[in-house]
């Protein structure tokens, strides 16, 4: 865990702007793609309640989610990796939600890259996934996040001044749950303070 925890430190720095090159390059051109992501508003209304999404708005941007940490999962239905690990991120929601002091102020959500809302709804069903998941059948988030791998998981904070920080953009999933909600929640506090 501490060697985790030391090379995510290491990330975070490059996030806010000590390293130079090709990563700082890539976790830039990640926050614009975010910061231009519009999602269409679940038609479900404990998925709208959860957001904290109006019920009268079309679309929305991660910035509309009122909750002070969004940590989005980039995932495809034909993804063998996503699928075995679709219990794993189905446990983080569940130790979210089961922390008050978590549980107003720490979102979920996916985004199925290159996917049909036919396809998420695979997916949703055959992994029963209670976090809203959003299609991208249009390929804006595929076209966005080229050359991704999925799994890919983003955090993005809310930092004092009340904009939104990306403070993690890493491929691949996570053996435990726990661990990574405390990585996440620990990231989080280091970029956006308070």
């Amino acid at each position: 865990m501490r060697r985790a925890l030391a090379g995510m430190t290491l990330f975070v720095l490059a996030l806010v702007g000590v390293s130079e090159g090709t990563a700082l390059a890539q976790d830039e051109a990640l926050a614009r793609g975010l910061r231009g992501l519009t999602l269409k508003v679940p038609q479900d209304t404990h998925q709208r309640t959860y957001l904290g999404i109006s019920p009268e708005a079309e679309v929305f941007r991660l910035a509309d989610i009122p909750a002070r940490i969004v940590i989005v999962e980039l995932f495809s239905m034909y993804c063998p990796h996503c699928q075995k690990h679709a219990p794993r991120v189905n446990e983080l929601y569940t130790l979210i939600k089961a922390r008050d002091e978590l549980r107003d102020t720490v979102r979920v959500i996916g985004i199925g890259v290159g996917n049909s809302p036919y396809e998420v709804e695979i997916f949703r069903r055959k992994y029963t996934v209670a976090f809203p998941l959003f299609d991208d059948k249009d390929y804006h988030v595929y076209n966005t996040f080229k050359g991704i791998v999925t799994p890919y998981f983003l955090g993005i904070v809310r930092n004092a001044t009340g904009e939104r920080a990306l403070f993690y953009a890493r491929p691949g999933g996570f053996t435990d749950a726990r661990e990574f909600l405390d990585l996440m929640l620990d990231l989080a506090q280091k970029v956006g303070g308070g």
